[in-house]
């Protein structure tokens, strides 16, 4: 199977989670040791995942938390 550049893209987070069968991960890694468009997005995505995962949790205030949410239905519903 040849894989392509959207497949991957589809596939990153179970590449990063290492949750992919043995011979599409081996795939991936070959597709991307050669398309120099999947590895600058990889690289990206890569560096958007490690950002994500530092961001401190904070807590809402229980009032704005509330009025958020009844915003976003709003919206949601137009």
């Amino acid at each position: 199977m040849v894989i392509k550049c959207k497949d991957i893209f589809e596939l990153f987070s179970d590449y990063l989670d290492e949750e992919l069968e043995s011979d599409l991960f081996t795939e991936i890694e070959e597709h991307l040791g050669e398309c120099e468009h999947c590895i600058s997005f990889f690289h990206t995505y890569q560096r958007t995942v490690t950002l994500c995962q530092s961001i401190e949790i904070v807590e809402v205030p229980g009032k704005v938390h509330i009025k958020l949410w009844r915003t976003l239905r709003k919206e949601i519903k137009k």
